[in-house]
């Protein structure tokens, strides 16, 4: 069932709230063999409704909060502060459950414990109030330009995802920072020291050889079969002839004496 309410009937039924939570803790007797507490439940997640009255019967009754996530090991911690309003730091034993995360209608539960059976006859003030500027958003601020604004909303667990979750994943970045800072000293001192010694920045830059395209590869490979059958060629076409100048070289040396006598006769005759 949805119902309308507007900040007047939030007001009015917190004002309820706080006085049938006052009765119930006037009808508990402190000194209780059970212990005297008191659980104060609402199916509403107002903070009017719930940490207001709350704190209203910490300030005007002797009890304090007290945790029960023994008996209830789920929910979400009740609110210290909200907006320009700040609650008592015990607060966090308080429980909100919320639809959206629980799986289950809104509930808020706080449990108390009587101290003293006398009524306070001043009201406890808690001096903790805030300091900043806040803007009450009521009916009045409803205007067209604001209803058609689009809100910047932050996707949810992205500030979870950016930090570390495990012990493991901290050493690990911390590691990284420290691998990190060290790069960056060498490197600092290695340009000091070139620099000292005279040596340009661009002769410590190593040059990286271009690896050759495909293609050149490829001519190569099919060039260098061609070049093998041509040495081979010319090294089957020079080796007869290197064997007939010994047989012509002997030819001309068995010729030599013969002529040379037959010249000596035709001078003789």
């Amino acid at each position: 069932m949805k119902v309308k309410r507007g900040a007047k009937d939030f007001e009015e039924i917190s004002v309820l709230q706080k006085e049938l939570l006052a009765a119930a803790i006037d009808l508990v007797n402190a000194q209780s063999k059970t212990g005297g507490y008191i659980v104060y439940s609402t199916c509403s997640l107002s903070v009017e409704e719930n940490e207001a009255v709350v704190q209203h019967a910490l300030n005007t009754r002797n009890v304090e909060l007290v945790s029960f996530s023994s008996a209830v090991n789920f929910g979400v911690e009740g609110m210290t502060k909200y907006r320009e309003r700040r609650f008592h730091p015990s607060m966090n034993n308080c429980r909100r459950y919320y639809p959206h995360v629980h799986n289950m209608d809104g509930f808020f539960v706080a449990k108390f414990k009587k101290t003293s059976n006398t009524i306070p006859e001043r009201v406890k003030k808690h001096r903790s109030k805030g300091k900043e500027e806040v803007t009450h958003w009521g009916e009045d601020k409803w205007t067209p330009e604001m209803m058609e604004t689009v809100a910047d909303i932050k996707e949810p667990g992205a500030a979870q995802d950016a930090a570390p979750k495990n012990k493991k994943e901290r050493k690990k970045a911390k590691r990284q920072l420290v691998l990190a800072a060290r790069a960056a000293v060498s490197t600092s001192v290695g340009a000091a020291a070139a620099a000292a010694a005279g040596v340009p920045a661009a002769a410590l830059e190593v040059k990286k050889e271009e690896p050759k395209a495909a293609g050149n590869v490829e001519e190569t490979a099919a060039a260098s079969p061609k070049k093998g059958k041509a040495k081979r060629k010319s090294m089957e076409g020079k080796a007869p002839a290197e064997a007939a100048a010994p047989a012509a070289d002997a030819q001309q040396a068995e010729a030599s004496p013969e002529a040379a006598s037959k010249k000596k006769r035709r001078k003789s005759a």
